[in-house]
């Protein structure tokens, strides 16, 4: 998940990273919720929160993707020395 984020959703990034990177994290909910208990404690039950926490994970970073992905028409900075040029822009100062 966290190699998808930052090659796909990082500062710098193009609508083909973008696809890949939430086609990835798609990828690995479907394959966290294969994950199956070997304990079916339900006191201090560390194995269910070692499965939870990666799912809940990944559903959370589903948000910025998609929406990221979703904001295509949004100027982003293809390098450092463009972040100026966009912050004025985007507040308007000439």
């Amino acid at each position: 998940m966290q190699s998808a984020m930052t090659a796909g959703i990082g500062i710098y990034r193009n609508e083909e990273d973008m696809k890949a990177a939430l086609h990835r994290i798609q990828e690995l909910r479907g394959t966290c919720r294969e994950i199956r208990l070997a304990d079916r404690g339900t006191l201090f039950n560390s194995e269910l929160l070692e499965i939870l926490e990666p799912g809940n994970l990944l559903d959370l970073s589903l948000v910025p993707a998609a929406s990221t992905l979703n904001k295509a028409g949004v100027p982003v900075a293809d390098s450092p020395e463009q972040i100026p040029g966009l912050l004025k822009e985007r507040l308007n100062v000439k």
